[in-house]
């Protein structure tokens, strides 16, 4: 089902696994959002919302115990795709841009999703 497993079960290789694909994703959202003709904020919003975050927590009540090594990389394509889908600067704090874009920290994504598959 795509739950890569180790010996330890410290699941650094799902988490690089799950960053490939969710980076490639975000990558592919960007091309269609071309400044002249391409998707307009709300729109890639719902595409990061219906394509990269579910890659993101996909499987995460078996796998995730916030763990700083997989926070950070998986935090690096939220930041980037915020920053992509409003069109802010890079030097543009990421908070600022959870709160424009209303999509919660990674951090918070993750523990809903545990939380609602617990409940």
């Amino acid at each position: 089902l795509g739950l890569h497993i180790d010996r330890k079960l410290t699941f650094n290789q799902h988490a690089q696994k799950i960053a490939q694909r969710a980076s490639m994703m975000a990558t592919g959202s960007r091309i269609l959002a071309n400044m002249i003709r391409g998707m307009n904020q709300t729109q890639l919003r719902t595409m990061y919302k219906a394509c990269v975050l579910p890659i993101m927590t996909y499987t995460s009540p078996a796998w995730w115990t916030g763990k700083k090594a997989h926070v950070d990389r998986l935090t690096k394509i939220q930041n980037g795709s915020l920053h992509h889908m409003a069109g802010a600067f890079r030097t543009t704090p990421t908070k600022a841009l959870e709160v424009d874009m209303s999509i919660p920290p990674l951090e918070v994504m993750m523990e809903l999703t545990i939380g609602n598959y617990a409940n």
